[in-house]
């Protein structure tokens, strides 16, 4: 069996804290985002898919994985993570309060520093989609600060 697909156990370690940030973004604070990121390095284990960076890779699987979870159905005693628990403050408090899709766009190119392109694949959206769902969320950003 040929294991160069398979990801070292070191690279995934260094992956676990840009995991764990996004997996706050999506999931709009820290209720299930350790348990996104380790549904995420589980999945792993299947083999890194060949020609695709490594993190971009795994940000497209904790993308798919959340997907899942949103559809399942909730028990009554779990709360919307997209309800914002309060009036923002900061810069942090108002990009969750941004919608998801959002969030989402804004956290892969401000913060991990993926491109456009990296960035559509990894949501499986469109270039362009991208680019427009980063100017809402950038505008809508603005509003709230001002």
């Amino acid at each position: 069996m040929d294991s160069s697909n398979y990801p070292i156990a070191a690279d995934l370690a260094a992956a676990v804290p840009r995991l764990r940030r996004f997996a706050r973004v999506l999931m709009g604070g820290g209720d299930g985002a350790d348990d996104l990121v380790l549904e995420t390095l589980a999945g792993a284990r299947s083999g890194h898919a060949a020609g695709v960076e490594l993190l971009t890779w795994l940000f497209g699987m904790m993308h798919a994985a959340h997907r899942r979870q949103a559809r399942r159905p909730r028990r009554s005693a779990e709360v919307a993570v997209d309800a914002p628990a309060a009036t923002p403050t900061n810069l942090c408090a108002s990009v969750l309060q941004l919608p998801l899709e959002e969030r989402e766009v804004l956290m892969l190119v401000a913060v991990e520093r993926l491109s456009y392109t990296d960035v559509a694949s990894v949501l499986g959206v469109q270039v362009a989609t991208v680019m427009g769902t980063l100017t809402r969320a950038r505008k809508r950003l603005s509003e709230m600060q001002s």
